[in-house]
């Protein structure tokens, strides 16, 4: 650009002024990624990502293993943590079929997006497998698709089985006052607090035992938990044989002294 003034005898100068062209920033639209490639004849995902960077978790640098590497039961390959790279380069009419497979692999995943390889969670599920497949010696060093097909037919992951009926466990404040009259009917005082914490932990145990046992419909005999205060008195007699053995001799004699005064 070229502006002109006047100076102070009148006479006319030019300066010359150079302007940087205007830039226009192109936004990118977030569905161009999905655009696909040729050049090998199979449709792949191009990310539109150029330069020696990471994008997504990405690793433009990342080279997959040669084909030769795979199911080789004599010198497994073990996946490395960016191998799930891998199937970026699935072709875009396999990716539901992949996705599929994960879905019978692991019963109850789903994919995020269906058909698009991309997907978080289709990602973070391929890494899962990954890791199966590097401790798994049905699969060890096996390709992707070889490990998939396996797990199809013998899914890693089973769905959580049907919940139990709640067992009814008796109150330990219950138990603790029938355990008290057990022990002292036998050894003439309480157990300490923490011989009855534990009897009431091994009812409980009992009790589960029992309705769990019940439950089942096998047809097979279960045995009912005894009454608080006997289970108690037994118990007592074990924790402190000597005690009970001096409240049963006291009982005794207060019963001769009874019958010899008639």
């Amino acid at each position: 650009m070229v502006i002109g003034r006047m100076t102070q005898d009148g006479s006319s100068s030019t300066t010359s002024t150079t302007v940087a062209p205007k830039t226009t920033i192109v936004p990118v639209d977030p569905e161009e990624e999905d655009k696909t490639t040729g050049g090998s004849g199979d449709d792949v995902v191009d990310f539109g990502i150029s330069g020696p960077t990471y994008a997504g978790g990405i690793d433009l640098n990342y080279k997959a293993p040669d084909k030769s590497v795979f199911n080789n039961p004599t010198s497994p390959y073990l996946y490395k943590s960016n191998d799930w790279q891998i199937i970026l380069k699935t072709p875009k009419d396999q990716v539901v079929g992949l996705q599929n497979k994960l879905m019978q692999a692991f019963p109850g995943w789903k994919p995020g997006v269906l058909g698009r390889i991309n997907d978080d969670k289709t990602i973070a599920k391929v890494k899962d497998l990954l890791g199966y497949i590097n401790t798994d010696e049905a699969v060890k060093g096996a390709d992707i698709q070889t490990a998939l097909n396996y797990y199809a037919k013998n899914p890693l992951e089973i769905p959580t089985a049907p919940q139990r009926a709640a067992v009814r466990l008796t109150s330990p404040i219950d138990l603790r006052s029938s355990f008290e009259r057990g022990a002292q009917a036998v050894i003439g005082q309480r157990l300490a607090p923490a011989q009855t914490k534990k009897m009431v932990t091994e009812f409980g145990q009992m009790e589960t035992e029992y309705q769990r046992g019940a439950a089942t419909g096998a047809g097979g005999t279960v045995v009912q938990p005894p009454d608080p205060t006997a289970f108690a008195q037994e118990q007592a007699r074990k924790l402190q044989p000597t005690a009970a053995k001096a409240t049963e001799y006291s009982d005794y004699m207060g019963i001769l002294s009874e019958l010899l005064q008639g």
